[in-house]
């Protein structure tokens, strides 16, 4: 707060000594607006000159890291509270994220070897062939399908209170 409120004490300096120099060249504020426009001056030299320190880098460090602690500290309280109203959390949806995200994979993977498998059928019926077509493969050399996802177990739903009569 010392820092801050130093910053209002070194505009007003500064604002002082523009005032000042205007009169000294004999040049006067005519208006509202120049009057505003030197103030925003003022307050913009100092600032810019001010936030070049490593004294408001530590304290802006400080500012943010307290400020992420409290998000992280919101998004907990969120969570218990979706948690006691048997509402889904955060990292329940960022589970069912993953493995939609998954499937969307797999799904890809699946159609592009069926892509695959058809152009190499497609080729196979249109080449001429002087020889017997040969006997098809055994179903133990046919290719391996895409690994199944292993099943998980569902997480246990909490159930809801019921309220006495």
């Amino acid at each position: 707060m010392q820092f801050f409120s130093n910053l209002g004490v070194l505009s007003v300096d500064r604002m002082r000594q523009k005032v000042e120099a205007l009169s000294s060249s004999g040049k006067n504020i005519d208006s509202a607006r120049g009057l505003y426009d030197t103030w925003i001056s003022a307050c913009e030299e100092v600032y810019s000159e001010q936030v070049m320190t490593s004294q408001y880098a530590m304290i802006h460090g400080n500012l943010v890291n307290a400020l992420m602690l409290t998000k992280r500290q919101m998004m907990n309280l969120v969570d218990e509270g979706c948690g006691t109203l048997n509402m889904p959390t955060r990292a329940e949806l960022r589970t069912l994220q993953t493995r939609m995200q998954e499937n969307r994979r797999e799904i890809k993977a699946l159609k592009r070897e069926i892509h695959q498998l058809k152009g190499l059928l497609g080729n196979k019926a249109k080449a001429p062939t002087t020889q017997a077509a040969p006997a098809p493969a055994p179903a133990e050399t046919a290719p391996p399908a895409a690994k199944a996802a292993p099943k998980r177990k569902a997480a246990p739903r909490k159930k809801a209170a019921t309220a006495k009569k």
